[in-house]
């Protein structure tokens, strides 16, 4: 028995394979130009939830270890608190002898303060704990990058799904397009500010795109960082242009979902 394949994708008529390996290096240069901002990122989050929490609750593991630390109201958010629990005292468990800070801690203090776990969370796992938080909490949090905690959920989302693709090298200019499921952030006031063009569903561009992974990081960078990311991206793209025959680099910026105004991100 064997699986004939099927290809449901075809090439347009005259690509060569230069054009293909453009397209791939400009990917690859993205994804480093975003993965270097967006690991400071997730540092600059990690330390505002652990610090927010522990200056709540306090800096001994009891602390995270316990659900009147988190939202338990009705049976599934209790479940989920729960669930988050058990998986921070597994890394506890898993990591008192192969991570220094943690076994100095758990050894000479008797506790591990969530500062210090959390350098072993993943994005998914700061994403998870931010979710599971008492309302005030969040809410905290969430002022600290004026966003309000509904938006901060959304635009975390989108940083920890681009975030993942980047470290695992997978394609990033076509996230859109690669989406297996619909997760848009919020419209605030960047789409405004920009000037899209609105369809059925709001703004046509950033809303799950790259556009809306630059509009997100704009929360969390400083102005100089952020504007040199935007000037990279743009000689990234007219670097690119200049080795396309079979496609336009509209048709790549179209994906991207880098409307015509996307670089007055910079003022």
């Amino acid at each position: 028995m064997y699986y004939k394949y099927k290809p449901t994708e075809c090439y347009r008529a005259n690509s060569n394979f230069s054009e293909i390996v453009a397209l791939y290096c400009f990917d690859r240069r993205l994804r480093e130009l975003f993965l270097i901002e967006l690991l400071r990122i997730e540092k600059v989050i990690r330390t505002t939830v652990t610090h927010v929490f522990s200056s709540y609750y306090g800096y001994d593991h009891k602390s995270y270890l316990s659900l009147n630390s988190f939202n338990t109201k009705g049976k599934k958010n209790l479940s989920f608190a729960q669930n988050l629990i058990d998986e921070l005292n597994d890394k506890i468990c898993k990591y008192s002898k192969k991570h220094k800070a943690i076994s100095y801690y758990n050894t000479h203090y008797g506790y591990v303060p969530l500062w210090v776990l959390s350098t072993v969370f993943s994005f998914g796992d700061l994403n998870k704990f931010y979710s599971r938080l008492k309302y005030n909490l969040k809410k905290e949090i969430s002022n600290e990058y004026n966003l309000s905690v509904k938006d901060f959920e959304s635009v975390l989302y989108i940083l920890c799904a681009i975030r993942n693709k980047c470290a695992h090298g997978d394609r990033i200019y076509s996230y859109k397009k690669d989406c297996v499921s619909s997760h848009y952030i919020p419209v605030i006031k960047y789409h405004t500010l920009l000037k899209l063009p609105i369809n059925n569903k709001g703004p046509k561009y950033g809303r799950e795109d790259i556009l809306a992974l630059l509009i997100a990081m704009k929360y969390f960078m400083k102005p100089k960082r952020y504007n040199l990311l935007i000037t990279n991206i743009e000689n990234q793209i007219l670097k690119l242009s200049s080795k396309l025959t079979t496609i336009s680099i509209y048709d790549v910026t179209e994906v991207m979902g880098l409307y015509k105004t996307w670089t007055e991100l910079k003022k």
